[in-house]
């Protein structure tokens, strides 16, 4: 608009062109349902049940969101829900898509078609923690995954998920300082990628989310998992942070919805957990995960994994982890009362 018109001056530019745009988009609905409701009436008073049908589907094209096909009534559906339940009950809660940290899967059950959100401070391990969890998914789908990168380089985060799938010391290997054992572990890897679903990664620098669904819709087949590494960094076109990250992530929350999988996002967060946005991603999300590692912990390689939401309830739980990226244990911490000692989760 500056190209075309160097002399216009806007008040408060993306507020305007915001409301011009949301009037346009509601009027071209408004003219939609009107027609289709005008072309429906008629159908059906000619005894045109199929044509009508056709009308509705169309309807339904435009705006992505109404389902004729899934529609039910809550007797229709009973059976369904009981047939969950008892799926449910034999995988002992376990259902959906495991993540892969034994602690973690044990407290949300898995991932279905939900929100996951990961907070914690720059450079506390929510990177890694997306990517393990990611490529557990991934390997238990067998379907494409969509990764938005908004720090980290494609190129650079693809070497990180060199290291989580062959289970070697990413510095390592950024430096090639590999031992002859490991440097075979990534050779196999040639042929591991040859058969696995792709693992698509795309750099979200300067990207909304309409951009990023239109990338997902490009591909084919469609992914069953996407993740957003940095989710506050997500250009939404606002200069206030809250406004920016809180539209960004529901409109993420609308897309996996559109899509019908799960999403997992980290975001950063300040030690004390008050980045004023906090609340909005609290509502948003299906689970809210805080990594905080106190000082002690750095050098045992431990962290504290916080629930702050599961699914319809709020939560504190806090849980202690083994953080060992060296040896790749990540086994909860057991109570001195549980009488329990570590279980190890390798991820492989």
């Amino acid at each position: 608009m500056r190209t075309k018109f160097p002399d216009v001056e806007l008040i408060q530019p993306n507020d305007s062109i915001e409301f011009y745009i949301d009037e346009l988009q509601n009027r071209e609905k408004y003219e939609a349902l009107t027609n289709s409701n005008t072309a429906i009436q008629n159908k059906l008073f000619n005894k045109d049940i199929e044509g009508a049908f056709e009308e509705l589907k169309k309807l339904n094209s435009f705006f992505g969101k109404i389902s004729v096909d899934e529609s039910i009534t809550v007797a229709s559906g009973f059976g369904d829900r009981v047939k969950n339940y008892l799926n449910a009950k034999k995988c002992e809660g376990k259902i959906g898509w495991q993540t892969g940290f034994e602690a973690i899967d044990k407290h949300i059950g898995g991932i279905a078609d939900e929100y996951l959100v990961i907070m914690g401070t720059a450079g506390i391990g929510k990177t890694f923690g997306l990517l393990m969890m990611g490529k557990n998914i991934w390997m238990q789908m067998d379907k494409p995954v969509f990764l938005v990168s908004n720090e980290i380089a494609p190129k650079k985060m693809g070497g990180r998920l060199d290291a989580i799938l062959s289970q070697v010391n990413y510095s390592k290997y950024r430096k090639g300082l590999l031992s002859s054992a490991e440097e075979k572990k990534i050779a196999k890897l040639k042929e591991m990628y040859k058969v696995l679903p792709e693992f698509y990664m795309t750099n979200g620098a300067g990207k909304n989310v309409d951009d990023i669904e239109f990338e997902i819709m490009s591909i084919d087949p469609k992914p069953g998992l996407l993740l957003v590494d940095g989710l506050y960094l997500t250009d939404m076109g606002f200069n206030d942070e809250y406004k920016n990250t809180s539209t960004a992530s529901r409109a993420y929350q609308r897309l996996k919805s559109k899509l019908g999988i799960p999403l997992i996002a980290t975001t950063q967060m300040t030690d004390d957990f008050k980045t004023k946005y906090a609340r909005a991603i609290q509502e948003d999300a299906d689970a809210v995960l805080y990594l905080k590692q106190p000082p002690n912990f750095r050098d045992m390689k431990r962290m504290e994994l916080i629930f702050t939401k599961i699914r319809e309830e709020d939560s504190f739980l806090k849980l202690q982890m083994n953080w060992d990226f060296d040896k790749w244990n990540f086994s909860q911490i057991k109570d001195d009362d549980e009488g329990d000692s570590d279980s190890e989760v390798v991820i492989n």
